[in-house]
């Protein structure tokens, strides 16, 4: 069972709603080499999102990758960005991981949806990574011993790499048995980010093991350094000992093996194991406060709680990495079982670690050369057995009109959606093909060489194109060249004016502080398109931010019936009463609902409950 999965936003995320990790305080040494801020980006452009999900569940159905042997069985999911979901022990016939009971989407992510459960693969942009609900390649192959292997890639348009995953079974230590690999091809040092972010079991009077002395952590927007497991008293390793939501970066020591081991209290539990380039593993705890329990609850049905074990390339997630021009880097990891003696869970924790630091190291060799020596396959072709996004093709042909160097030859993008057929058939042909004003937007550019044909092209074929002064306009917003982005969105505006354009302009006033104009066009805008629920909400967020109160008010009454049900809208809705003086008519709005949740709701806010504080009345149903 799960919520589906609705169909991408038509137009752009150019304002961004906001990373709360990017706003964080840091109190910590000027060797500690975090990189705290560096790669931060305003938005997910252009990576459009998903906004207009509901909580009802019914069946859903998403195309497997199943990996198994007599010793585990591992399923993925390439529809969802190659999803580890569920990692079974069939000897003892439990579960590894955690596995939701439900595929339920929350708003944590860059795109908005998200869903909690097994192994996500997060690269490039601080946070939940673009490809969370977004189909990526799978192929088959195999290892010269005989191994099935399944590889899942896919190209990453903001940095411009490419990164790969293989996967395989190793029967010798009942194992899955992951390389990775990140290659910047092109010509720039980019920010990388990486963490492979696991969800597993909370289990009682679980324990967390890690080689390390020392923590970045983070309970809120402070990022101090910290002894553990002791901390203000109490031992974290103990996980149930943590209150409130709470990070905790592990500083592990150089020399010892990269690893992080969750613990039942009979002994059994998990582990994850890297190689030298992973440098850091993180615990991340919903916390056992009211509210941490409430999120728990709102992430899934009857699985119970969870916390997430994290390994990442950086010492935190508060930055990306340089990584240079023409460079690849490749690391392995592990997911494998642990047991030990029920008693030994409860040892001092100097003793527990120093006994899983034996196990890992007697695991991996003690020079850990099985982790760190090359794979002959890494660079094999596999057999195509699922498509991804497909904008790898546009950009190896962008990179062949300019004679740039060429992208992975060992991996194919074929296939993909028709926006990646739109733009090779506009560098076939030359000029853009018509687009219709009333139909949505098929994507965003972010490739320089694209935006610089598309300039060429609107002096000639497209000089009377809306969509290619569009696409630039929106190109020049994201780049945050904003006198430039003004004259061509103007111009497209002039050509077509069309909800896509609106929104593109309120965008722009919104950041460069024109609220008027910036409420003026989103309400043309919502006149234009208000039927769709996800441009609807997009469209009252935007006039929430400008202060457009009497806008909201005038949109949402013309807004078709089934729209105005959506709590998100309601909400916009009963906040613009208020802010216009009609608190008593926000406040009638709200009685005739038993139970108000919005969907939507994102990490770190509770607008339901500010607002009622600000209306000096109830407190919101769901509170953080």
């Amino acid at each position: 069972m799960g919520s589906p999965l609705p169909e991408p936003a038509g137009v752009p995320d150019l304002v961004g709603s906001g990373n709360f990790q990017n706003k964080n305080r840091f109190f910590l040494d000027d060797e500690q080499e975090i990189y705290e801020g560096y790669g931060a980006l305003r938005s997910a452009y252009p990576y459009t999102q998903f906004n207009a999900y509901g909580r009802k569940l019914e069946p859903v159905r998403y195309k497997a990758a199943i990996l198994e042997n007599e010793a585990m069985r591992a399923v993925f999911l390439p529809e969802l960005g190659g999803r580890l979901w569920s990692l079974r022990d069939k000897k003892r016939n439990r579960d590894i991981i955690y596995t939701n009971d439900v595929l339920r989407f929350s708003n944590l992510a860059l795109r908005n949806a998200w869903f909690s459960g097994g192994a996500e693969w997060n690269i490039s942009m601080i946070g939940h990574s673009p490809f969370t609900t977004a189909p990526i390649y799978a192929a088959e192959l195999t290892a010269d011993d005989g191994t099935p292997i399944l590889r899942m890639y896919d190209y990453e348009r903001v940095r411009g790499v490419e990164y790969q995953m293989d996967f395989w079974l190793d029967g010798r230590t009942s194992s899955l048995q992951c390389r990775m690999r990140i290659s910047n091809s092109g010509k720039n040092v980019v920010p990388m980010y990486w963490w492979s972010t696991i969800a597993v079991p909370e289990y009682p009077d679980g324990r967390l093991v890690v080689p390390a002395k020392e923590a970045y952590a983070s309970g809120g927007q402070d990022v101090v350094k910290t002894s553990i497991p002791i901390v203000n008293g109490k031992d974290i390793s103990f996980y149930e000992n943590t209150d409130e939501m709470i990070d905790y970066f592990f500083d592990q020591e150089r020399g010892n093996p990269s690893y992080i081991a969750n613990l039942a209290r009979d002994g059994y539990g998990f582990l994850h194991i890297a190689s030298e380039r992973m440098r850091s593993h993180k615990l991340f705890s919903w916390g056992h406060d009211e509210n941490a329990k409430r999120w728990q609850r709102f992430l899934t049905e009857n699985a119970g709680p969870y916390i997430e074990l994290q390994g990442g390339l950086g010492k935190t997630q508060y930055g990306c990495i340089p990584m240079a021009p023409n460079t690849s880097w490749e690391w392995s990891e592990i997911f494998t079982t642990i047991d030990v003696e029920p008693a030994c869970v409860r040892q001092p924790y100097e003793l527990l670690e120093e006994k899983l630091t034996s196990l890992v190291r007697n695991l991996c060799g003690t020079s850990f050369s099985r982790l760190e020596e090359p794979h002959a396959f890494t660079k094999q072709k596999g057999k195509l057995v699922f498509d991804g996004q497909g904008y790898g093709r546009l950009c190896g042909r962008l990179r062949n009109e300019q004679d740039e160097k060429p992208l992975s030859s060992h991996l194919e993008y074929p296939g993909g959606n028709k926006a990646v057929d739109f733009w090779i058939r506009y560098l076939d042909e030359g000029h853009l093909p018509e687009v219709c004003p009333s139909e949505k937007p098929l994507d965003f550019i972010c490739d320089r060489l694209l935006f610089k044909r598309l300039e060429q092209s609107s002096q000639s074929a497209d000089k009377d194109n809306w969509y290619a002064f569009y696409q630039m306009g929106v190109y020049c917003v994201w780049k945050e060249k904003l006198v430039k982005a003004e004259k061509l969105l103007l111009r497209a505006v002039k050509l077509s004016e069309n909800p896509w354009i609106c929104h593109a302009l309120a965008s722009l006033y919104l950041m460069t502080g024109d609220n008027a104009l910036a409420n003026l066009f989103m309400g043309r805008g919502l006149k234009l398109r208000g039927g769709d629920l996800s441009y609807a909400k997009e469209g009252l967020r935007l006039l929430a931010l400008g202060g457009g109160y009497e806008e909201i008010i005038l949109a949402y009454k013309k807004l078709p019936r089934d729209i105005q049900g959506n709590d998100r809208l309601s909400y916009y809705y009963c906040l613009a009463l208020h802010r216009t003086g009609k608190t008593a008519q926000a406040k009638a709005a709200f009685k005739p609902r038993a139970y108000f949740m919005l969907d939507d709701i994102k990490e770190g806010t509770d607008p339901l409950r500010d607002l009622h504080t600000e209306m000096g009345s109830f407190e919101s149903n769901f509170s953080q």
